[in-house]
């Protein structure tokens, strides 16, 4: 049916940030029936689930840093507590410097 037309042209780019304008020039040489495309835009689906993953993962990770950090803040403060001494301790042993 299609018998010698050609149905598709493949380029490799060395940059792939010139791969837009590249796609803009053979729109505009092309007949309007040609449609390029980038392997962005053919594997859109999997860029878009890259995206996420990296946001989901910084979610994530910060909120292991959130526990880690309050845990470490939680940690000094039950030590500075329990070590403290306390006012009636205090009393106590000023009152035995007194007597003695």
């Amino acid at each position: 049916m299609l018998g010698d037309a050609v149905t598709g042209i493949s380029a490799r780019l060395r940059d792939t940030e010139i791969a837009r304008a590249w796609r803009a020039t053979c729109k505009r040489s092309c007949r309007a029936s040609c449609t390029p495309t980038t392997g962005r835009t053919r594997n859109s689906n999997y860029f878009r689930a890259v995206q996420m993953e990296k946001k989901m993962m910084f979610i994530i990770l910060s909120l292991i840093v959130a526990v880690a950090a309050f845990n470490i803040v939680s940690t000094l403060v039950m030590a500075v507590t329990t070590s403290r001494p306390t006012s009636r301790s205090c009393a106590h042993w000023a009152h035995r410097r007194a007597a003695s």
